[in-house]
């Protein structure tokens, strides 16, 4: 039982019309409990999501975009088939912006990263936006490829192909849900915008 706060007899607790009006009239400035709730709860869930991402990568200091579930995909060219190929990598996806790096001239220069936290094992993988050299968002059309139960990606899956060239000339490719497929690009897009003129500079 919580504890009962001592009694305020000057309070207008014991005169009902008062506190009625009292009441009406602080209502409406009181922001409704649902929306506290949320913020609360979204607030807690990106701590909790920092503090796992810090983890493994000290250097973020928070995340502009987030989509729940992304696959990562490279493209291999030297296998008979080609194309797309799952690494089994896959889980949330995020968009970080890290500390800033000092440039040989002594500038401060912006640092970003994508971040994909592996459900199934410790093994994640994360890419510098620096080091990516093309990028674009695709509707995918068709299967990219074969996952393990050997039905094809486009039967199992609705989203979108963020799809990059790093400048060693690896293909990367992240199969993103649907729901936050834009808003992602968008994050995306802006940040390595932003580190690749920087580090152009």
């Amino acid at each position: 039982m919580a504890p009962v706060a001592p009694a305020d007899y000057g309070s207008v607790a014991f005169y009902p019309a008062a506190a009625a009006a009292a009441a009406a009239q602080a209502q409406p400035n009181l922001p409704p409990a649902p929306i506290v709730a949320q913020n609360l709860r979204d607030h807690s869930l990106e701590e909790m999501n920092l503090n796992v991402l810090r983890r493994y990568v000290p250097t973020i200091q928070s995340y502009i975009a987030m989509a729940h579930n992304a696959t990562l995909f490279t493209w291999n060219l030297s296998s008979e088939t080609g194309g797309w190929e799952e690494t089994g990598v896959k889980g949330p996806f995020f968009v970080c912006i890290q500390e800033q790096r000092l440039s040989p001239t002594g500038h401060l220069v912006p640092r970003a990263c994508v971040f994909l936290l592996n459900r199934s094992s410790p093994e994640n993988a994360v890419f510098d936006l620096a080091t990516i050299a093309q990028c674009e968002l695709t509707e995918v059309q068709q299967p990219m490829g074969e996952v393990s139960k050997g039905q094809p990606l486009g039967e199992l899956l609705k989203g979108k192909l963020l799809s990059a060239v790093t400048d060693s000339g690896e293909g990367l490719g992240f199969f993103i849900d649907l729901e936050k497929a834009q808003e992602t690009w968008d994050a995306f897009s802006t940040m390595w915008h932003s580190v690749r003129v920087a580090g152009q500079g």
